[in-house]
């Protein structure tokens, strides 16, 4: 007995996509703190996954999320300024 797909794999066909130049572009144009903070922010993240995390675990992810949020705000309000300073040339 031959038992069928109901649905389509879950990872798909993705191994022949390639990031286009926009995404590259997009990657290399955010500021090297927001990449560090968002990494710690995930590191943080999987930290907390284990059945009992300890409280410490807890701050360092409040920490981090709020480090994260503020780099992400830094780095909105530098483009903002950009986008102000060429719309004034």
């Amino acid at each position: 007995m031959f038992i069928d797909l109901v649905q389509d794999p879950v990872t798909g066909d993705w191994y022949g996509d390639e990031p286009t130049d926009a995404d590259l572009a997009s990657i290399e144009a955010e500021p090297p703190v927001l990449i560090s903070d968002e990494l710690l922010f995930i590191d943080v993240q999987i930290a907390l996954m284990e059945p009992a995390p300890a409280a410490l675990d807890v701050r360092r992810r409040r920490r981090a999320e709020a480090r994260l949020m503020a780099a992400r705000r830094d780095a909105a309000n530098r483009g903002a300024r950009r986008a102000k300073a060429g719309d004034a040339a």
